[in-house]
């Protein structure tokens, strides 16, 4: 440990802060002590076509066999399987191989039995089963709809969508993103039953009609009607409910949202969450996972994909739904709409509240590798589904604000997991997966959330144990070393959830609360501005839920506008700086003096935003990482209000 005195260039009269720690911790080893073969072993899919490149595998001489696995199969002596049971698997065996020498095979994209081979994994044996190249998944895929970018925005600016109020508030707002939850719980007709006890699949038969209008419905073995969309994919035939059924929604209402937002020029990111439902006939058993089908105090369930029939349901329902926002070409004549971000699943390191595995009071936890081997599964399946659709499709990997933090049984290091999707996607095909982050401060209810922050051990280097607003920059220096880039680049961040709360619980909002939210969101804009990495802030919410325990909202529930509500729809505009700079002297910041932590009143800084974006030093260079011409991105007419409470 040492002091390190690390800061912006603050004005005469300004503090540097201080931190105990290793400003260079949690950094990678380099480059050369991960995964980086000496041989060639790529493959790639154009429409029609799999292309598998070989060149330097194995002993030169040597006989070799590429073979391929679907993505829930394992060949013997594998060592990431996660805890799918198929570990011994036969493989399709595609051609022979002649060791160390250089080869091109081309199959057909999709095999006789009407696979995408997209889907599939690709490896070299010896003779005798051992692995001498692979797991490889194709990465370079030529995708269905190859038509430009239909929504164009300027800026990052976004807020979670409400339904208790217009979509044309998110427009009032000037927000160019929004997000939506995606339950597709009663979205897929389950095509099975399956009996726990004998262990016994009985297939379920459904008769098709058209109603009057040329739409599709279907009929069961009990005679109910259930409207849905037919879908062939893999060779087998699925049906996804358009309409309402049973409290869950069709597929018809999102198409309706969606596609005012494109013709609105909002770009939507669709988080897809399945939700706890034991009901066979409105949920298939085997896409969630057995052993969390007991518990019931948690809503959202991992996605299954280390069987067959799970992993089946999972890829046809995101090439549905992938081709379904990506198909059309103009924003104004939107029937379905655009989506080109899928976050896959919530919150995934706190698996005991959000992304529910197993359920611990019968079973004992899943460790990390196996646990992130089975998300990665999940996400390499949608990944493949949504590239084949569109190429500027991007998968996102939802994480709480902890970092390199185990809080307990069922609870992950973010670090920790994205340390092993990073070195596995290296290995078997990098594809562009980013990261859905959800900052807020340490302590969620608080608005002035600067001076709690360093209080509760936040630093700046890789090993925080938290990543806050106040450290938020930490993700572009983890995402910009070598190892974490895809392709060269930096991975796209998203913030997808995270606010800043005026109270706690049901307690009462006073005006101090509120001015500091406002300069909080104020705060919030502009760090996300200047940080390459990240692609959008999507705040949340537009209305408080104090349900939550918070009270995020730039509205209250009574639909009431805060100040935050006129600082975030003017922080963009020309009147930046003007609207936000009446609430800098709500802010305090604290720093570390002689093993005291002490607060001060922003106003012993020149008051300036920028002072106040490096209060926790880190490797990130904020003189060079500012830039104005990030902030103020358009012009409006209106006139703010310059009112505070």
């Amino acid at each position: 440990m040492f002091f390190v005195v690390i800061g912006c260039t603050l004005l005469a009269g300004c503090s540097l802060t201080e931190f105990e720690f290793d400003i260079n911790d949690g950094y990678d080893e380099p480059l050369e002590e991960y995964f980086d073969p000496d041989y060639k072993f790529n493959v790639s899919c154009s429409q029609d076509k799999t292309i598998i490149d070989l060149n330097g595998i194995g002993y030169y001489g040597d006989e070799a066999q590429l073979v391929s696995l679907k993505p829930y199969e394992y060949l013997y002596g594998e060592t990431q399987t996660g805890i799918c049971e198929n570990t011994n698997a036969t493989p399709n065996v595609i051609a022979d191989y002649e060791c160390g020498k250089g080869a091109q095979v081309e199959i057909d994209r999709v095999d006789a039995d009407g696979y995408d081979t997209v889907y599939c994994k690709f490896y070299v044996i010896d003779d005798s089963g051992e692995i001498l190249a692979g797991p490889v998944y194709p990465t370079d895929i030529t995708p269905k709809n190859q038509h430009e970018e239909v929504v164009q925005v300027v800026g990052k600016k976004g807020v979670m969508y409400d339904y208790a109020v217009p979509m044309s508030t998110v427009v009032d707002l000037g927000c160019v993103y929004t997000e939506l939850n995606f339950v597709i719980s009663g979205m897929i007709v389950p095509l099975e039953y399956y009996d726990e006890v004998t262990q016994q699949i009985t297939p379920i038969e459904y008769e098709e009609h058209l109603d009057t209008e040329g739409k599709g419905y279907i009929v069961g073995p009990d005679g109910g009607q259930q409207a849905v969309e037919a879908y062939v994919h893999n060779g087998k035939k699925y049906y996804f409910r358009t309409s309402d059924y049973m409290g869950y929604a069709g597929i018809s209402q999102y198409d309706a949202r969606i596609s005012e937002f494109t013709r609105s020029g909002v770009k939507v990111t669709l988080i897809v969450l399945l939700t706890h439902c034991n009901d066979q006939s409105i949920q298939p058993y085997f896409i969630s996972y057995p052993a969390a089908r007991t518990a019931t105090s948690s809503n959202y369930r991992a996605i299954n994909t280390s069987n067959e029939y799970g992993a089946g349901y999972w890829s046809a329902l995101m090439s549905f739904v992938a081709d379904r926002y990506s198909k059309e070409e103009y924003a104004a004549t939107a029937q379905y709409g655009t989506v080109e971000t899928f976050v896959i699943e919530n919150e995934i390191d706190y698996s005991t509240d959000w992304n529910v595995i197993v359920d611990l009071s019968k079973h004992e936890p899943i460790d990390t590798e196996d646990y992130t081997v089975e998300y990665e599964r999940t996400l390499r399946i949608v990944n493949q589904a949504v590239k084949t659709a569109y190429s500027r499709d991007v998968v996102l990997i939802s994480l709480t604000h902890a970092w390199k933090y185990n809080a307990g049984s069922g609870q992950y290091s973010p670090k920790d997991m994205l340390d092993i999707i990073s070195s596995k996607t290296r290995k078997e095909g990098n594809y562009n997966w980013g990261i859905a982050a959800h900052p807020y401060g340490c302590n969620l209810t608080i608005p002035n959330f600067w001076s709690n922050d360093i209080n509760c051990g936040l630093n700046g280097s890789l090993n925080t144990p938290t990543i806050t607003w106040t450290n938020l920059e930490v993700l572009q220096l983890y995402l910009e070393q070598e190892a974490k880039l895809c392709n060269g680049k930096v991975r796209d961040v998203y913030i997808t959830e995270g606010g800043v709360s005026t109270c706690a619980g049901t307690k009462p909002q006073t005006d101090l609360a509120k001015n500091q939210q406002a300069a909080g969101v104020a705060y919030v804009y502009y760090k996300c501005t200047q940080i390459p990495c990240i692609k959008a802030l999507i705040y949340y919410r537009l209305i408080d839920v104090p349900i939550e325990g918070c009270c995020f909202g730039l509205m209250s529930s009574d639909l009431q506008m805060k100040p935050a509500y006129e600082v975030y729809k003017f922080i963009d505009t020309q009147y930046s700086f003007d609207i936000a700079n009446q609430y800098y002297d709500y802010i305090t910041w604290s720093k570390m003096e002689d093993g005291t932590l002490h607060t001060y009143p922003a106003n012993t800084l020149e008051p300036s935003f920028y002072n106040l974006m490096c209060i926790c030093p880190s490797n990130f260079d904020w003189t060079t990482h500012w830039d104005e011409n990030l902030i103020k991105v358009r012009h409006t007419e209106e006139v703010p209000p310059f009112t505070q409470v």
